[in-house]
């Protein structure tokens, strides 16, 4: 009879053990950046967290500042990030790793309870706001992904509301990267969050997990939210155009097509315009960088044309910023011009 009421008894703890979930189980890991404010701003983040954690648990939560606890180059893309959180934690009580952005509002209470339900369910491997595109972009080098329709086509998270991973799935990413089974798709980093995705889905017939769209990481505040993006105010004065130097990187056999183009669009708009090119061509006006076209590296005719910007910009004292662009870059000057923004932080 003991020996029942023994087994019965280890048979629910295990039970308990398995459904039970808490912030013992999560680290959360806010992706900041050293400058002040922001850094400010991801502090009162993180005390905020700990607060509400403190009233819900009674017990600290494991919360990171990316700037202090883990300052990698391109902890912004979250992928070097993967190595050590994982280190870290593997076989711990640790199960999810909540990453935010400095400005996310959380709602811990709410947010325990997500996490709990998706950790109930082992085929979710990661949660977010799920985003997609309604067409091939050029910010996501026109990829599009076939077959995937009944899954609701390929969605990516976006960051400002918080995304959660599994920590094996984090561990599995990374160990095919380490191994080389996947690889970075590309060096640099242009849209961190689709990047992310596709690394997590891979390009192999071994594919990873789709991100599950989860409906209380919210893009705006509502009653049924865990976390949301905090809104932004109006922090300064607007930047007079004419302030501002515009810097062009083209080719001579550009100079018909794109750089015309551009002129015909946003350059009419500007004061200040100036390409740079491997040839004078004084009709767009372009200037020679010295510097030949080629199809990859272009760190040295990128700052040969900062080196002669900066030139313009000490004869010119009303020029107070430059603006480096390529021959295809889409821009609303009007909107570069407006004051900058901060984050609300109450």
């Amino acid at each position: 009879m003991h020996a029942r009421v023994a087994t019965l008894v280890l048979l629910f703890a295990c039970i308990y053990n398995v459904i039970s979930f808490d912030s013992r189980n999560v680290v959360i890991t806010i992706v900041s950046q050293s400058e002040p404010y922001l850094a400010s701003v991801a502090a009162r983040l993180k005390q905020d967290i700990e607060e509400q954690i403190q009233n819900l648990e009674k017990r600290m939560p494991i919360v990171y500042l990316t700037h202090e606890d883990f300052p990698i180059p391109g902890a912004w893309t979250i992928i070097p990030l993967l190595r050590p959180l994982v280190t870290g934690y593997k076989g711990s009580d640790v199960r999810w790793v909540l990453f935010l952005e400095s400005h996310t509002a959380v709602r811990c209470g709410k947010l325990m309870e997500v996490l709990a339900s998706a950790d109930r369910h082992q085929d979710t491997k990661w949660i977010g706001y799920p985003l997609s595109d309604e067409e091939p972009t050029i910010i996501h080098h026109f990829m599009s992904y076939e077959g995937l329709d009944e899954e609701g086509g390929f969605v990516y998270p976006n960051f400002a509301s918080g995304f959660a991973m599994r920590l094996e799935l984090m561990d599995t990413v990374i160990s095919k990267m380490e191994s080389g089974e996947t690889k970075l798709e590309a060096e640099f980093s242009i849209d961190p969050a689709y990047e992310l995705a596709r690394q997590v889905y891979g390009a192999g017939p071994d594919h990873g997990p789709l991100l599950t769209g989860e409906p209380a990481f919210c893009i705006v505040s509502g009653d049924n939210c865990a976390t949301y993006p905090r809104q932004f105010d109006v922090c300064g004065s607007a930047i007079p155009e004419e302030s501002i130097y515009f810097a062009v990187k083209t080719w001579s056999g550009f100079h018909g097509s794109r750089a015309r183009v551009l002129k015909k669009t946003w350059g009419r708009h500007v004061t200040n315009l100036q390409f740079y090119s491997d040839t004078d061509d004084p009709s767009l006006p372009a200037i020679d960088t010295g510097i030949p076209n080629t199809k990859t590296g272009h760190c040295s005719k990128t700052l040969a044309i900062l080196k002669q910007s900066l030139k313009v910009a000490r004869n010119k004292p009303h020029i107070k910023w430059i603006f480096l662009a390529d021959d295809d870059t889409i821009l609303g000057v009007q909107r570069l011009s407006k004051p900058p923004l901060k984050a609300m932080t109450t």
